[in-house]
């Protein structure tokens, strides 16, 4: 975007360009087997969710291990909600306290996806909510941390009808906290010297991932 322009005093001259990318920040590196042990060993192979430690559905909503479209291997977590103010369908995993957690997931939105409020895909919590990762209804990204009710945002969409990558990632350290949002490996949203906890309680910190 960049116009060139140049006066010479004669004719032995070279002009060049070098494009320039700013560093950026990648995303969490796969751990592999956490500190609690192998995760999800086979993602969702057994077809059913015990590796999870519990799920949530509202009346009219379903979750559950399908065979119809996986990214990988047979089976994928599908997840089915109504239009019913607060419906959710979801599964989640508990840990031991942590300050630092980082989650990825891989998501198909249905080609007839639409929304007219925020679909929350994956939240950390202690457990009252502190950070969660929503799909707005223009279909833009953000994050939402519940403890210092502030919300960031990207205007990156999220198209429908193929597979995508979510990175979250929660740094717990009082008013230095920090929160990091990667979508499709580009870093979207990084926020840092944010309030997500008071460090006293970094302690109990028990997380929940939730999809």
């Amino acid at each position: 975007s960049v116009t060139l322009s140049w006066t010479p005093d004669n004719d032995r001259w070279v002009i060049g360009a070098v494009p320039i990318k700013p560093a950026d920040v990648g995303p969490p590196p796969d751990a592999g087997v956490c500190s609690t042990g192998e995760f999800f060993s086979d993602g969702f192979e057994s077809g059913d969710l015990s590796a999870w430690t519990g799920l949530t559905a509202g009346t009219g909503d379903t979750v559950g291990a399908v065979t119809e479209r996986a990214i990988a291997g047979t089976y994928s977590l599908k997840a089915n909600v109504d239009n019913v103010p607060n419906a959710q369908a979801r599964v989640f995993k508990d840990f031991a306290a942590q300050t630092t957690i980082s989650a990825t997931v891989y998501i198909f939105l249905d080609p007839a996806f639409s929304i007219s409020n925020n679909v929350e895909v994956m939240y950390f919590t202690t457990p009252g909510q502190v950070l969660a990762a929503h799909i707005k209804n223009d279909m833009t990204l953000n994050l939402w941390n519940e403890f210092a009710l502030e919300n960031y945002s990207t205007a990156t969409t999220i198209s429908t009808g193929e597979w995508h990558t979510l990175e979250m990632q929660a740094v717990i350290n009082g008013t230095s906290s920090e929160a990091r949002l990667w979508f499709d490996g580009n870093l979207e949203i990084q926020q840092t010297g944010i309030d997500l906890r008071s460090e006293e309680h970094t302690s109990e910190l028990q997380s929940q991932f939730r999809i």
